[in-house]
């Protein structure tokens, strides 16, 4: 009997057994015909709402089984952060503990320690998140955050956050940190944390328009309008720069937000354009949502004006 010893392979075998076609497969994964055939020639990496759609299809956790035959497939876990930080960014947190597992397994087949201390971190921010949504679970969300960073800053302590240097993953960290004290009512130290992030961060950061847009956001809750349009405006900078879209939907609202309240009408101009976006990216959670605040928040009804704008 041939050994199977690609995930393309096996995916074969499973809808030759079926006696499926790959037209018929291809159909119930959503996705066309030649990207199927690609996936059995082991020539594309499939998504994983593709996997999930097939394992629903041949009723195996087609996921894992990837994993399985991708032990140092690094392309794999990327497209699982991908699709994690698409839903991070919507508020969409659903299906958002259902990936741990999902990343425990793959960290139990990656061999170098970087990468190990890297994931680690990675799913404890995801759990921390997870719990962060939970009003009784803030101390527990916490935690978490406070543990990711310990893993490779052994010293760390939140009261002494400003003696330590930190990786792009442990601002991440330290960002939710203070966003979770936020939500326990620390303003002073929320805005202190986000501040410190922003100063020592390049503008060349991966993370600097998550964090733009964070602090911008802190500073609309202080009522301190102008100083959040203008790190509203740093992370749209930096997106154009980038060349990456992502952040730019929450960087115009909360510029748009901003502006409403200091009653200047480019508001509405900020709003269409982050509405526009969420509907250009695909961010069908978040348009809605968007469009839903819009109205309801700042009486402007962008239904009416959507794809007028765009910068």
């Amino acid at each position: 009997m041939t050994e199977i010893n690609s995930f393309g392979l096996y995916l074969r075998k499973l809808r030759e057994e079926k006696k499926l076609t790959q037209t018929y497969v291809a159909k119930a994964a959503q996705v066309s015909e030649k990207t199927y055939r690609r996936i059995e020639m082991d020539k594309a990496i499939p998504r994983i709402d593709t996997l999930e759609e097939m394992s629903i299809l041949f009723k195996e956790d087609l996921v894992l089984r990837f994993l399985k035959y991708n032990s140092q497939g690094m392309e794999m876990f990327e497209t699982i952060k991908e699709d994690i930080e698409k839903k991070i960014l919507q508020d969409n947190f659903d299906k958002l503990n259902g990936y741990i597992p999902k990343l425990k397994s793959f960290i139990a087949t990656i061999k170098k320690p970087y990468y190990i201390l890297q994931y680690r971190q990675y799913i404890l921010l995801i759990e921390g998140i997870v719990l962060y949504r939970k009003k009784d679970r803030y101390p527990k969300a916490l935690e978490k955050f406070i543990q990711g960073i310990l893993i490779s800053n052994k010293e760390f302590s939140v009261e002494h956050f400003r003696d330590f240097s930190y990786s792009p993953m442990e601002h991440r960290l330290l960002m939710n940190i203070a966003l979770t004290f936020n939500r326990t009512g620390d303003q002073k130290k929320y805005i202190e944390i986000l501040a410190f992030i922003m100063d020592e961060i390049d503008h060349s950061d991966e993370i600097y328009a998550i964090i733009a847009s964070n602090l911008g956001i802190a500073y609309k809750r202080t009522e301190k309008y102008v100083d959040s349009i203008g790190m509203m405006e740093k992370g749209i900078n930096y997106c154009q720069e980038k060349s990456d879209y992502s952040m730019l939907p929450l960087l115009y609202y909360g510029k748009g937000v901003s502006e409403y309240y200091l009653n200047d009408d480019s508001y509405k101009c900020s709003f269409i354009n982050a509405v526009t976006l969420t509907k250009l990216l695909g961010l069908t959670h978040l348009h809605t949502s968007m469009k839903e605040k819009c109205k309801n928040n700042f009486h402007f009804d962008v239904s009416n004006e959507e794809d007028q704008s765009l910068f």
